[in-house]
């Protein structure tokens, strides 16, 4: 996510400040620097000006150097405002300007279409929630992904994240985005198709789905687009796109592992466990294949002596099984739990005892997963 332009801000002000209370001529311009460091918690950012010293009574090299380098903040972040205006324009001209404007605007400032605003979302997203179609159409044939996720949560927990004012973080969301979403609700994870199904607009959905949006993505809360529709039309149409992007899911992956299989990758990782492998790879084969019992999970003992690969061994299966998900891989230490009270650890407290809520080290890992 790109910074926003408060905190780079920040940083130059912080550089500026540290440099003059540690550069070499501190002495020699005692009070130009604590003209500046007195200033710098009231400057607000309005403008670059009033960052500048007090050097009357400086001698002639101090007065270069401090002069000199206020002169590099003051355009740095003067540049930075600019790049910041010339950003926010394409997220207004996405929801209030014309497609026509808006094609001219890309391709003349060289934009790129996936940035992200300083809060979180995309300009896919705002043109998706707003339902102008033409603009969804301009920013896709210029590459923007239907599938990013938005990176805005509800507007407190928001405005916490950023260190912002909640009723700033508000306004900014109904001006910049939507008037129409409830803002004590998440939106971490909201693809453009989430945000067309909950705009109510199914040729939005459609031109979504005909160009890579994934109906079966879901968002943090665990949700796909379609279960934020009340239109029945939009639900049949992400049925019908759902059914077809998990067949080719299916097609492509069945396609991969034919041409990078699962023994293949286990011996690019692990050197020596020849048997161990064919053995487990064609276990995980026939459960692929459906020659498995559905009633009885997969279980694998690893036993040997340390350094021989069982961890890693593990590490791949996970990522092999769960489609490369870092957080399928869940590690305990069994010293942990040497005592019969500490099984706690493992499922959560029993109801009535502190932190029954919480969820214990295995049951919450495999909540979040599911």
């Amino acid at each position: 996510m790109l910074k926003s332009m408060y905190s780079r801000r920040h940083h130059i002000l912080y550089l500026l400040s540290n440099y003059i209370q540690h550069n070499p001529f501190a002495r020699q311009c005692h009070h130009s620097s604590h003209a500046i460091t007195r200033h710098l918690p009231q400057l607000g950012f309005k403008t670059p000006a009033v960052i500048q010293p007090n050097i009357y009574r400086s001698n002639n090299q101090c007065m270069y150097k401090q002069l000199l380098l206020t002169s590099g903040c003051a355009l740095a972040l003067t540049l930075i405002e600019c790049q910041s205006i010339k950003d926010l324009t394409l997220f207004r001209a996405v929801r209030y300007g014309s497609s026509k404007e808006l094609k001219k605007l890309i391709m003349n400032s060289h934009l790129d279409v996936n940035m992200r605003h300083p809060l979180g979302w995309t300009p896919l997203h705002v043109a998706a929630i707003n339902g102008r179609v033409d603009n969804v159409r301009v920013l896709l044939e210029a590459g923007a992904n239907p599938n990013d996720g938005d990176l805005f949560n509800t507007v407190h927990r928001t405005a916490a994240e950023k260190k912002l004012n909640p009723f700033e973080v508000l306004l900014k969301r109904e001006d910049e985005f939507s008037d129409a979403l409830n803002p004590n609700m998440t939106f971490l994870g909201f693809t453009a198709l989430h945000y067309g199904v909950v705009a109510g607009n199914l040729e939005v959905v459609e031109l979504l789905l005909k160009n890579g949006a994934d109906p079966n993505v879901k968002d943090n809360a665990g949700h796909v687009a379609a279960d934020y529709s009340e239109d029945n039309d939009i639900k049949i149409v992400l049925k019908k796109y759902g059914d077809k992007y998990a067949e080719l899911q299916r097609e492509k992956e069945a396609e991969e592992r034919r041409k990078y299989p699962l023994e293949q990758r286990l011996r690019d990782r692990i050197v020596g466990q020849e048997g161990a492998i064919n053995i487990i790879s064609a276990a995980i084969k026939r459960k692929e294949n459906g020659w498995a019992d559905d009633d009885h999970p997969l279980v694998f003992l690893f036993l040997g002596s340390s350094g021989i690969g069982k961890t890693e061994l593990a590490k791949q299966l996970a990522f092999y099984i769960h489609k490369d998900k870092k957080e399928a891989f869940i590690r305990l230490d069994m010293s942990e739990y040497q005592e019969k009270h500490e099984v706690a650890k493992l499922i959560g407290a029993p109801p009535g005892y502190l932190g029954h809520d919480d969820g214990g080290q295995l049951t919450k890992e495999v909540e979040e997963m599911s």
